[in-house]
C-alpha cells in the first residue's frame, strides 16, 4: 500500500480504511465475504493494518471472517476439500464449477496474508495449508497447453487460455516454493508451462495481454474471453506471478 512506500507514513492515507476495518472488528458479524474474491479484497487489509497498529484483534476477525466463508457460508462453506477447489460463491455449492480467476484471488489473498501476518499468528498454518491444498489440484487440472481454463472443475466448459487465474496461480505456487512451502521440484515444471504458454499465446507483440475474462460471477461471464479480452487486474496478476518468478534464479524456465 502507498502507507508503506511513502518513507513518511502519512496517517491520512490509512485513515478511513482504519475505520472500517475498526468498525468491522468491533461488529458481531462475520459474513462479510459472501464469495470467494472478497477474501482478496479485505483478508490482506487486515493483515497489513493489523501489523502497523499493532491490533491483535485484527487478525482474530481476519480469521472469523475466513472461517465463516470456508465451512460456513451457504451451509457447508465455500471450500470443497474433496476435490482442492473454491466454489465461487453459494450458488454454485454442489456443482461441479470451480471459476479460475476466483480461485487465484483465493491463492493470492493467502500469499498477501502470509506476507504481513506475525509468525506467531495461532492461524498461520492454515493459511499455509490451504496453499498445499489448492497445489494438487491445480496441478491436475492444468491443460496442455499450459493455462487454466476458466472452470477448474471441467474444462471442456468454456475451454481455452484465460491469463488471469494462471496468473494468479503461478504467483501463489511460485511464492510458495520461494518460501519453503511448496517443492520446486514436484511444482516448477507446471510454474515454467504456464509462464511458457502465456508469454507464448497471451503477450502480444506490441505487449497488449489478451486471453483476460472481463469481470463477472462465474466461467459463463465475459465469453467469449479472445486474444483481444483484457484487464488492469489481469494484467496486474501478471506482473505479480513475473515478480514471484524473477526470484526462482535456480530454476530453469
Amino acid at each position: 500500500m502507498l502507507y508503506d512506500l511513502d518513507v513518511q507514513h502519512p496517517a491520512n492515507y490509512i485513515h478511513d480504511i482504519n475505520q472500517q476495518i475498526e468498525a468491522m472488528v468491533e461488529s458481531p458479524r462475520v459474513d462479510y465475504c459472501t464469495w470467494i474474491d472478497a477474501l482478496h479484497m479485505a483478508m490482506p487489509q487486515f493483515a497489513q493494518l493489523g501489523v502497523i497498529n499493532e491490533a491483535p484483534a485484527y487478525f482474530k476477525k481476519m480469521y472469523s471472517i475466513y472461517n465463516h466463508t470456508k465451512r460456513a457460508e451457504g451451509g457447508p462453506g465455500l471450500w470443497n476439500p474433496q476435490n482442492g477447489f473454491w466454489y465461487r460463491d453459494k450458488r454454485f455449492i454442489g456443482q461441479n464449477v470451480f471459476w479460475s480467476r476466483g480461485n487465484g484471488w483465493v491463492m493470492a489473498a493467502m500469499v498477501k496474508v502470509l506476507q504481513a501476518l506475525p509468525f506467531m499468528d495461532p492461524h498461520r498454518a492454515e493459511y499455509v495449508s490451504t496453499i498445499q491444498a489448492m497445489a494438487p489440484s491445480l496441478a491436475s487440472a492444468q491443460q496442455p497447453d499450459g493455462f487454466w481454463y476458466v472452470n477448474l472443475g471441467n474444462s471442456s466448459n468454456y475451454p481455452g487460455p484465460e491469463t488471469s487465474g494462471t496468473s494468479f496461480f503461478v504467483y501463489g505456487l511460485a511464492w510458495a516454493i520461494n518460501n519453503g512451502i511448496l517443492d520446486v521440484d514436484n511444482y516448477g515444471p507446471f510454474i515454467a508451462k504456464a509462464w511458457n504458454a502465456m508469454v507464448k499465446v497471451a503477450v502480444m507483440p506490441n505487449g497488449f495481454l489478451g486471453y483476460v475474462q472481463g469481470i463477472g460471477a462465474g466461467p459463463s461471464e465475459g465469453q467469449p474471453v479472445t486474444a483481444q479480452s483484457t484487464h488492469d487486474y489481469g494484467v496486474g496478476a501478471f506482473l505479480l506471478a513475473g515478480s514471484e518468478l524473477l526470484k526462482l534464479c535456480d530454476y530453469q524456465l
